[in-house]
């Protein structure tokens, strides 16, 4: 019994192809729609599933195909996140099986297609039900990593990518001297297609990590969001999954998780009084963004290693230029996160420099970015 399975978002599609091959079905799965049609003529499926968005031809085109061109009544699965109304009437109009939306369980869809083909032939192997979400979309998390040890065993990482599919997690790992580095090998060897460890011998520093990260994942074609977490105001994983669906349900450009600290009201009045921003009693422990905005906000290095979170804050006001009053330079959500810190110095000629360096390069900024958004 052979499937085919179509989809530009490989990361979202794997643990799928993964399952209904332990199954017992042969599962060939494609990312490219521009082979879809070839693919199909020699692979001769008996089931297939598609998308419908998808890049250059989307999943209409290729459910066209089968029923008017080919004339084959084979069953054809719609897996999608999409909510294109026109687009869901004409797949069924094409005569479609039926439609599974993401989000949605793994084993929802192997009832499916269960029912449409049968069951192989798989006496005496019992196949664990699976527990995984197949997610609307790629999401990209940076975790950056300096003697974190006991923060990567909390995360729990394999039992969150077992649970979820479409996530790739990029973690950064600087100048680490306990264990940190041995424990994230641990945790690529038994997800390889989901973890990448981006190693560096020095100390670079959490702000550089992050933004070597980002641009590193931004290169990944099939990722749609990017973001990351601070080890020190810790997240647990399951708040991803949080972020994303308010960045899917408001349309924004980025939300971020908080955790309130009383002791910032004086790092809030300092830097509304050099900055002109207003960063609240918070610190900005994770955000997730479009991939879109990456190299406009992170193309060049960050000049304050302690206040990272109030120089992106004023990237954001140059790029989108918001007023001195607002910090927001699209519409942000909040998720709020219990979280606690010990105080610490403010150092104001960190605001200072901050202050003198993005007022005396506007235009080199405002360049730079330029640069970033046409290449």
């Amino acid at each position: 019994m052979k499937v085919l399975l179509i989809d530009d978002q490989r990361l979202i599609v794997l643990p799928l192809e993964r399952h209904l091959t332990q199954l017992g079905y042969e599962v060939k799965s494609i990312v490219s729609p521009l082979i879809a049609v070839e693919t199909y003529e020699t692979f001769l499926p008996d089931l297939v599933i598609v998308d419908l968005n998808m890049p250059t031809i989307n999943g209409v085109q290729i459910i066209n195909y089968i029923r008017k061109q080919k004339g084959d009544q084979i069953p054809v699965l719609v897996l999608s996140g999409t909510t294109d109304k026109d687009l869901l009437v004409e797949a069924f109009d094409l005569g479609i099986t039926d439609y599974l939306r993401k989000p949605l369980y793994l084993e929802e869809v192997s009832t499916k297609v269960k029912n449409c083909i049968g069951v192989p032939d798989k006496k005496g192997k019992y196949i664990k039900p699976s527990i995984t979400i197949i997610e609307r979309k790629s999401v990209g998390v940076i975790i950056p990593c300096h003697n974190n040890l006991a923060y990567l065993e909390s995360l729990k990482v394999t039992n969150f990518l077992e649970a979820h599919s479409g996530y790739h997690f990029c973690f950064v790992n600087y100048n680490s001297s306990d264990k940190t580095l041995i424990k994230l090998q641990e945790l690529r060897q038994a997800n390889e297609e989901n973890i990448t460890i981006y190693n560096f011998h020095k100390n670079i520093g959490k702000a550089e990590a992050i933004r070597k990260g980002l641009l590193y994942m931004a290169e990944l074609e099939d990722l749609d969001y990017l973001g990351y977490l601070d080890p020190e105001l810790p997240l647990n994983l399951d708040d991803i999954s949080k972020m994303v669906d308010t960045i899917l349900i408001t349309d924004s450009k980025m939300v971020y998780a908080t955790a309130s600290i009383p002791h910032y009201s004086i790092y809030n009045r300092i830097a509304k009084t050099i900055l002109g921003i207003n960063p609240g009693n918070k610190m900005y422990n994770a955000k997730l963004m479009n991939k879109e905005i990456i190299r406009s906000l992170f193309s060049t290095k960050f000049i304050s290693k302690d206040l990272f979170t109030v120089e992106l804050l004023m990237r954001m006001k140059k790029h989108f230029s918001i007023s001195r009053a607002v910090l927001q330079p699209v519409p942000f959500s909040q998720l709020h996160v219990a979280a606690s810190r010990s105080e610490k110095l403010i150092n104001t000629g960190e605001f200072f420099k901050i202050f003198w360096n993005y007022r005396r390069k506007d235009h080199q900024v405002a360049k730079n970015i330029t640069m970033a958004e046409i290449h």
